[in-house]
């Protein structure tokens, strides 16, 4: 059981906060970073339901505001995502101690797609889905204050632990600090005067096959896995689904032209966004890339981690010969 809870007191929250007095199971799921972080509960008459303990690093309100949406998302344009459940006392966050809180979702039943699994028509789904997020952003922060939502991507302290990662990244001598931070800083300066231009909302910030799940049935698409999400510019949200996509092995401009074209039948991109979008997906490529690289303790791991290199491979690509890839694309479709 995780450390922030014990399984005395795991059982007690459920029953005294939800009501679940008829408990046959519970075990854990796969997914999340940290160990023992999800968990399925069945209960009797086949009700399951996915419990998550996350170590939340921003307020409640934030992610009361994010709960709040993915529920806005199901109830109000039919979303395929979880529905979160309320408590007794209708909250849907429930503080463990100090850093630790709990909520509780609907289980979905399906499974990650494989790599064969993700073909025009899965694309063409999730660009879909992507693009009803965008429109029922719009709608959502309208009604409910932004000021509740935290702002992660292009503010000032985010640029400032860009460019501290990099240090945290010498002891990899295959890494050129100087190449990184060249790129860092050619994004900053391309993105500075114009990204108080570019419509804010509220994004995903991780929307890539891995968090969606397909249904065995019908190849009915599911979003999943919200921890992310945060006030940024839209843009964003495009723009690191894209380069996931080609990290993951989506490198074939039929299947990326399908995932925007999906996008672009709900979203009209404005020039500025169109102007930005090859910048933002180097700029998001980079600066996950260097996260991801703080973590690698050895050369031998980061040689094995097919990740890094094809993220290194892409970096590359797009700041060199393929600069304005998917400029290229949306101008002529």
């Amino acid at each position: 059981m995780n450390s922030a809870i014990s399984k005395f007191k795991f059982n007690d929250i459920l029953q005294r906060e939800y009501g679940f007095d008829d408990i046959m199971s519970i075990n854990t799921l796969p997914g999340g970073y940290l160990e023992e972080e999800t968990w399925l509960v069945c209960l009797k008459l086949n009700r399951k339901y996915v419990v998550k303990i996350i170590n939340h690093e921003f307020n409640v309100d934030h992610l009361t505001t994010i709960l709040n949406f993915q529920n806005y998302l199901y109830s109000n344009i039919n979303y395929p995502c979880s529905l979160v459940i309320s408590t007794l006392n209708s909250k849907l966050v429930v503080q463990i101690n100090n850093n630790h809180y709990l909520f509780i979702q609907t289980f979905l039943d399906g499974h990650v797609p494989s790599l064969i699994e993700l073909d025009e028509s899965y694309l063409m789904k999730m660009g879909t889905l992507l693009g009803q997020w965008r429109l029922a952003s719009r709608t959502f922060i309208s009604i409910v204050p932004s000021t509740n939502i935290e702002k992660r991507e292009l503010t000032c302290q985010w640029w400032i632990e860009q460019f501290d990662r990099l240090s945290l990244c010498k002891h990899l001598e295959k890494i050129d600090i100087n190449y990184l931070r060249l790129i860092l800083v050619e994004c900053q300066e391309r993105l500075n005067e114009k990204v108080d231009q570019l419509e804010q909302g509220l994004i995903h910030n991780d929307f890539q096959p891995s968090n969606t799940l397909c249904t065995d049935d019908d190849r009915q698409v599911y979003i999943i896995d919200f921890g992310e999400a945060c006030y940024a510019p839209l843009i964003v949200d495009l723009a690191t689904a894209l380069f996931l996509l080609l990290t993951n092995g989506i490198d074939d401009d039929n299947r990326l032209n399908t995932f925007l074209v999906s996008y672009k039948n709900l979203v009209r991109l404005d020039r500025h966004e169109i102007e930005l979008l090859d910048v933002v997906i180097r700029l998001k490529l980079t600066a996950n890339f260097i996260g991801d690289c703080c973590n690698v303790k050895s050369k031998e791991e980061y040689d094995h981690s097919s990740w890094l290199q094809s993220c290194w491979k892409w970096i590359n690509a797009l700041h060199q010969e393929r600069r304005n890839l998917f400029q290229t694309m949306i101008c002529h479709k």
